[in-house]
C-alpha cells in the first residue's frame, strides 16, 4: 500500500503527518471475502456480537480468506459456516470495499472482496447453525431494510447497494 503527497507551497504539521503514519502502520491489513446472498427482494444477514463490546450488528455473510483459498471459494464457505446455507456468485458480480473496522479490540484495514450471489438449494428459512459464539444467528430481509441495518458504515452499505443494483 502506497501513497505520495505533493507538498509544494503547502505548510505541513510534520508531528501530525508522523501521528498518521504510525496509526496506520499499526493496522492489520485483513482481506476478507463476503456474499450478499439476494433472493427476490430479500437479502441474507448474519447477526455478529463484537465479543468486547457485546455490540451486535447486522451483516452479509463473509470472513477470513484463508491460506491457498481465493476470494470466491472464502465467499461461499464462509456463507455456509455462518448460516448454513449454499450459495453460488453471480459471474460478474465482485466489488472490493476497503475500510477501517474494529473487532475484539482490533483496529484493521479490512480489504473486502464482495460478491453478489444466489442460493445452490431451494429457497427456505434460516436455521441455527454451529459456528462462533459471536454467531447470533441469520435472517432473510427485505432489501428497503438495508439502509437501517448496515448505517453503521456506509461503505459496507453502499458496496452492498451497488451489487444489488447490478
Amino acid at each position: 500500500m502506497g501513497f505520495s503527497v505533493s507538498l509544494e507551497n503547502a505548510e505541513v504539521n510534520v508531528e501530525l503527518l508522523y501521528t498518521i503514519y504510525e496509526e496506520l502502520v499499526k493496522m492489520k491489513i485483513r482481506t476478507r471475502a463476503s456474499l450478499v446472498c439476494a433472493h427476490r427482494d430479500r437479502i441474507l444477514m448474519v447477526q455478529l456480537q463484537d465479543p468486547m463490546t457485546k455490540v451486535s450488528r447486522w451483516f452479509p455473510p463473509g470472513g477470513k480468506v484463508e491460506d491457498g483459498e481465493t476470494p470466491e471459494e472464502a465467499a461461499i464457505r464462509e456463507t455456509f459456516e455462518e448460516t448454513g446455507f449454499k450459495v453460488r456468485i453471480v459471474p460478474g458480480k465482485k466489488l472490493i470495499a476497503e475500510y477501517p473496522f474494529n473487532w475484539n479490540g482490533d483496529d484493521s484495514f479490512c480489504i473486502t472482496h464482495c460478491f453478489l450471489g444466489e442460493l445452490d438449494e431451494p429457497f427456505r428459512e434460516p436455521q441455527p447453525v454451529k459456528d462462533a459464539s459471536y454467531n447470533l444467528g441469520s435472517k432473510w430481509y427485505s432489501v428497503v431494510e438495508v439502509d437501517e441495518l448496515l448505517g453503521f458504515n456506509e461503505i459496507i452499505h453502499d458496496t452492498v447497494m451497488k451489487l444489488l443494483s447490478r
